[in-house]
């Protein structure tokens, strides 16, 4: 996207919350799609709108509990590691802070690292040390130091590579969730054959939840 204005094609049952980057208002930018349905608390959460880090968090009710919806985009993998390490380091705070409000957590977005690989058995997704992809060891890391599980090598997963432009393709755009969203994954898509037609090298990668219980909604 060239800025943060809502999508000129977006439905009308559809929230735009975006952020430029920082210094320009032509060249980029991060954003948030959220349905009318899901009510949205906080469009601006720990004011990440107003900071210089490419990433974005929102505050709204998933299943009726409240939810961090972050986005994030990191620089080439490799390339620019101080500001990787830098991002890395204030989305390991951000998640704290919300782990103490008693938040979950889903963050997604294109991380430009690769941690997954295709069991030669299986052909299931497995997340494993590429050490070669410097954000996919940082992505990793950071993973499993807050507990957030990848939703792209869940057993539900339909899909792998996320970037197909020609004849390269990678994976290097995840989902992250917290457990208990995890616990209501329903399916996990990712178009690699390009079936949506987003107009990018990068295919949509989609999560279906189940709709908690009432009872269960009511101790939350």
């Amino acid at each position: 996207m060239k800025t943060n204005c809502k999508p000129r094609d977006l439905h009308n049952n559809y929230v735009w919350v975006g952020k430029c980057r920082t210094g320009s208002k032509d060249k980029g930018g991060i954003g948030i799609c959220v349905n009318s349905r899901l009510k949205i608390l906080d469009e601006n959460l720990i004011d990440s709108r107003d900071d210089g880090f490419e990433r974005l968090w929102i505050l709204c009710r998933m299943n009726n509990v409240k939810t961090a919806v972050g986005v994030v985009y990191f620089p080439n993998d490799g390339v620019d590691k101080p500001t990787t390490d830098k991002l890395f380091y204030e989305l390991l705070e951000n998640c704290s802070v919300f782990r103490r409000l008693g938040y979950e957590i889903c963050l997604t977005g294109d991380f430009n690292g690769k941690c997954l690989s295709k069991c030669d058995f299986t052909g299931k997704t497995l997340v494993t040390d590429i050490k070669q992809s410097y954000n996919g060891v940082r992505l990793r890391q950071f993973s499993e130091t807050v507990n957030l599980e990848i939703a792209n090598s869940m057993n539900c997963c339909e899909g792998f590579y996320t970037r197909v432009l020609n004849n390269q393709k990678s994976a290097i755009d995840y989902i992250l969730l917290s457990e208990a969203l995890c616990n209501h994954v329903k399916s996990v898509f990712i178009d690699e054959l390009g079936s949506l037609h987003l107009h990018s090298d990068h295919v949509i990668v989609r999560i279906r939840l189940r709709k908690q219980r009432d009872d269960v909604n009511k101790r939350r």
